[in-house]
This record gives C-alpha cells, structure tokens and sequence, in this order.
C-alpha cells in the first residue's frame, strides 16, 4: 500500500450526524497502537518476568502543510484551543478502517524564511481505536 493512500480526517459535524473532512495538505501520518504489561513477578518466579496483559493506548501523529483557512485543519485548532475531544478516522484507499476520540496533545506550526509553513499534530486515544462499520 501507497503512504499516500492512508488519510486522516476529523469529525467537523455531530456525533449524531457525523461529517468526516480531510486534514489538507498532509504529507505524513502515524498511527501507533501500543499496549502495556501488568507485572506479575514474585519470589515465586524469580527465574522468570511474569507480565499479564494491561491496557491498550493509540496515537496518531499528522505532518501536514500549514493550511488555516481549512475546515479539517480548524476543527483541531478549535479542539486544543477549547480543550475538547475530537472523533478521528482512519482512511485506506478511500475507505474507512479504523476511527475513535482523541485528545489533541501538540497542535505545532512552523514558519521557516523561504520554506512552506507546516503543521505537525498528536492525538492521544481517549478511548479505544475501533474499526470502522
């Protein structure tokens, strides 16, 4: 599969009525599902680490050209300026495979003499990263 044809877009309607719009100009994109231990070990085991499973966590990180005027791009903006949740999608060759809520961690521009302006932006999961129906 092409990077280019895994795309990230935000909820700019309701959670009723959802309507899913493209961050614009993006050039890179990370979706990375982690999950963690719950230590297990004891003088009983002490030959070997003992873990069960804890809990899973997800982030999503997009670079993208810095585009202000776009409806995606300001849903986030509006989102870490108002600390709100947003609902997030996962998109593969025009399909939806995987969506859930997230916190806006880093929401940063960079404006070098000469260069494009961009955007990079962390979503933290708040809740699980579900595929999408």
């Amino acid at each position: 599969m092409k990077g280019a044809d895994v795309l990230i877009f935000v909820n700019t309607g309701t959670g009723e009525l959802p309507q899913w719009t493209k961050v614009a100009g993006q050039r890179d994109a990370s979706v990375d599902r982690t999950g963690s231990t719950i230590d297990m070990n004891s003088k009983d085991n002490s030959d070997w680490e003992m873990a069960e499973v804890g809990r899973n966590s997800w982030t999503i990180t997009c670079d993208a050209l810095y585009a202000p005027a776009d409806a995606g791009v300001a849903a986030l903006k509006e989102a870490w300026r108002n600390r709100k949740k947003v609902k997030v999608q996962v998109q593969e060759v025009g399909t939806a495979v995987e969506e859930g809520d997230a916190i806006i961690t880093s929401f940063n521009t960079s404006h070098p003499d000469g260069d494009n302006s961009t955007l990079s932006v962390t979503l933290q999961g708040a809740g699980p990263l579900e595929e999408s129906a």
